[in-house]
């Protein structure tokens, strides 16, 4: 209780890394025993997420994505989820890079955006986060799927996986002036394989 304490008074103070701080060990019931959260830890927590949201740190955003995310002191809203989250990713914080490729991969806030999927997985594999080069080769595949998906024909509005027909161009015929036996000696060696010669 003492250490958050300390961290309380910081924030209040002002001082942004501590805000985060401040706001998860209230949010969280941290400096409680039993680890019990009131309507006022989670008031005061949120007001302390907002001030490092307002000095544009980037855990101040990823941790008010995550209230957004999951209904943690407010309601929840999926969009307002990704605004924060993307904030964070934009600023380099490898654990909401790897959460914005996964909502731009599984359509979360919006419609799927592999793209963006991949961008973001490319992002939390350069800051190293754990999970990151499996999400980045699932995110991939499907982006590439995506991609020979809109390059098959459509039929009817609709993609299909058969080729269009391709016109057969009928065998030609040598010419009618040559005698029988060339015509037909010449025709079949049209047939035979390399392999039999």
């Amino acid at each position: 209780p003492l250490a958050a304490d300390y961290y309380e008074f910081s924030a209040s103070a002002g001082y942004g890394p501590s805000c985060v701080q401040s706001a998860l060990i209230k949010m969280h019931g941290l400096a409680d025993a039993l680890g019990k959260t009131d309507d006022s830890d989670m008031r005061v927590g949120m007001q302390f997420l907002q001030k490092g949201v307002d000095q544009q740190l980037p855990a101040a955003h990823h941790y008010l994505g995550r209230c957004f995310s999951e209904g943690l002191g407010v309601k929840a809203d999926n969009a307002m989820a990704l605004v924060h989250f993307q904030a964070a990713a934009d600023r380099g914080f490898g654990p909401a890079q790897l959460v914005v490729s996964d909502f731009y991969a599984k359509g979360i806030a919006g419609p799927p955006d592999m793209q963006l999927a991949v961008k973001y997985a490319e992002l939390a594999m350069a800051t190293q986060q754990v999970g990151a080069d499996e999400r980045l080769r699932e995110y991939r595949g499907a982006k590439d799927s995506m991609i020979r998906a809109e390059e098959l024909p459509m039929v009817d509005g609709t993609f299909t996986s058969q080729a269009p027909p391709v016109p057969i161009s009928p065998v030609e015929e040598p010419p009618p002036h040559l005698p029988e036996q060339i015509r037909s000696e010449e025709h079949t060696s049209e047939l035979q394989s390399p392999c039999n010669l």
